[in-house]
């Protein structure tokens, strides 16, 4: 879980999780096990960068992020890659600077009402 408490006992910042030649995993015997994502991201940013890294996990979730990406179009660069087996829903209008789709119909989109930019674009 990467996050800001909003406690008002931390500061503002990115979380960041580097991990490189690497096995990570959740226990197989939690009971979190087939439903928790292997990553969980809210009320931050955050980057995750993995190198020659083994995940193992049984929900098939690999990121949930609470909040919506890069809203403000703020950011300097986004890059977003979905496979076929990927599922995305949108909760508010989202700007990204590179996005692949497997999926050429995007039916792996839930648009929710809402927009994804790409390099200004909508592709919805």
């Amino acid at each position: 879980m990467i996050y800001q408490s909003m406690s008002g006992d931390a500061g503002e910042g990115t979380g960041t999780l580097s991990a490189s030649n690497s096995s990570l995993s959740i226990d197989s015997n939690s009971s979190y096990y087939k439903t928790a994502p292997f990553f969980f991201i809210t009320n931050t940013n955050a980057v995750i960068n993995l190198e020659n890294s083994e995940l193992d996990f049984g929900s098939g979730i690999l990121l949930s992020a609470k909040g919506t990406i890069n809203s403000g179009n703020t950011a300097k660069s986004v890059s977003l890659t979905l496979d076929s087996s990927s599922k995305m829903v949108l909760t508010g209008d989202t700007y990204v600077s590179e996005f692949s789709d497997e999926d050429a119909n995007y039916s792996n989109i839930d648009f929710n009402g809402y927009k994804l930019y790409v390099n200004g674009n909508a592709i919805n």
